[in-house]
């Protein structure tokens, strides 16, 4: 992942934020649906484009589908750290029924 020491502000970006998700960046939240519709809104809205993700902790339990024409980058004075949760179910075993939303 990418990252940039300051926020850019890109008005067709999506920011993986507190505030616009409901999440928390701090490790004990499971961010997964919620990543997982930050990547769909940008696909949705663009057909491709950035998540901006800022530095924390963010924990996942599923499998992230992230399409070709969309990029993750991180911004802050650290990389934003994604966690897999401990035992997570089937992380590594791909949904073909689902993929993510994606065909």
């Amino acid at each position: 992942m990418s990252r940039y020491k300051n926020r850019i502000e890109d008005k067709d970006a999506i920011y993986f934020t507190e505030e616009n998700f409901g999440i928390k960046a701090d490790g004990s939240f499971d961010v997964s649906d919620q990543f997982q519709d930050a990547i769909m809104q940008v696909v949705k809205q663009h057909g491709c484009g950035i998540v901006f993700v800022p530095e924390g902790t963010f924990l996942f339990s599923k499998t992230i589908y992230i399409p070709s024409g969309v990029r993750v980058i991180g911004y802050g004075e650290n990389r934003p750290k994604f966690v897999l949760q401990d035992n997570a179910p089937d992380f590594d075993t791909e949904n073909k029924l689902t993929k993510g939303g994606y065909r």
